[in-house]
């Protein structure tokens, strides 16, 4: 990317059956999900060379495969959430699975649970990590980021 990372821009509503709201989003003060548009402002920007712990909190029923453009990372852990009445409560650690051991730039996150990652950006620039299901790649279910000083990556 020459220049500096801009905001995203969607492509509007060109498919009339797609979601009105992209589904990913990141935790509020009080970790509850807070909706992050396409088109919203980058919030997430890593120092180029920095390593960083990612975790994304799946609130839907469903898996998502997360995918996040070229940077690999190692699952440092998965750990479940329920909501009572509000509160966000913390769960029991998810035993390791020995397929999820080495390097990845996918990983699934499920239901009710939180997929923390490690990960090292290494090339700035501007990026995005997204659902890897087709229909909700397809349909903007995913976020930019960039790597780099905003203004001069």
């Amino acid at each position: 990317v020459n220049g500096s990372c801009p905001n995203a821009t969607g492509n509007g509503n060109i498919v009339p059956f797609g979601p009105t709201a992209v589904l990913l989003g990141i935790n509020g003060s009080t970790n509850s999900p807070v909706s992050v548009m396409w088109e919203d402002p980058i919030v997430t920007n890593p120092a180029k060379s920095a390593t960083e712990i990612w975790e994304f909190w799946n609130w839907s029923v469903d898996s998502h495969p997360i995918h996040v453009h070229l940077v690999k990372f190692r699952v440092l852990q998965r750990f479940w959430f329920s909501v009572d009445q509000g509160t966000v409560m913390r769960g029991d650690i998810v035993p390791e699975d020995p397929t999820e051991a080495g390097w990845k730039d996918t990983a699934v996150a499920y239901p009710n649970q939180v997929l923390r990652i490690a990960a090292t950006f290494d090339i700035k620039g501007l990026y995005v990590w997204h659902c890897h299901i087709l229909e909700h790649e397809d349909n903007e279910m995913m976020n930019p980021f960039c790597v780099g000083d905003k203004e001069k990556a």
